[in-house]
């Protein structure tokens, strides 16, 4: 999986803007499938570290499958942490190369790591935990609206990089 998603994303031309219009939609769709089997490839490495430290040292087919099921939520909780990372690390890969298909990509991804989040990490938590996570989440936010609030007239000018120009397709 790795090895196609690097592929995908060697495939895809460095510059968009050097290729005629027709072929440009063919690159961005290789960007996006690399992107995604990449993030497919750290989702699943990181869900068998959790399982493979969950089974370590515990003998028997049952006991082992218990294990598994107690980890179940921290390996919830590790995948939605590293696919936030991941698409953390994207975005900022694509602010730093002007990329906007990065930078489009990426924040599709956070959409639906948050979304992931919400909807079944946060329910299998106690309620301590479930306040800690929403704390941290809500002082993310407030920093990425001062972020946002400080920056954000060079951060439209970014996502309104044109590819025509070419420094939006790299």
């Amino acid at each position: 999986m790795l090895a196609t998603g690097v592929a995908a994303l060697a495939a895809a031309p460095p510059t968009l803007a050097a290729l005629p219009r027709e072929r440009r939609a063919l690159g961005v769709a290789a960007r996006f499938a690399g992107l995604a089997l990449l993030a497919l490839w750290v989702a699943t490495e990181v869900a068998l570290a959790v399982d493979h430290a969950a089974v370590d040292g515990v003998s028997g087919v049952a006991a082992q499958e218990a294990a598994r099921a107690a980890a179940s939520s921290t390996r919830g909780l590790l995948v939605t942490l590293a696919l936030g990372l991941f698409a953390g690390g994207a975005l900022a890969w694509g602010f730093l190369r002007e990329a906007v298909h990065y930078r489009w990509f990426s924040l599709g991804l956070l959409a639906l790591t948050v979304l992931k989040l919400v909807a079944v990490d946060l329910w299998e938590l106690d309620q301590v935990a479930q306040t800690v996570v929403l704390v941290a989440f809500g002082a993310l936010l407030l920093a990425s609206g001062f972020l946002y609030a400080r920056f954000g007239g060079r951060l439209r000018g970014l996502f309104r990089a044109d590819d025509e120009g070419g420094a939006g397709g790299s």
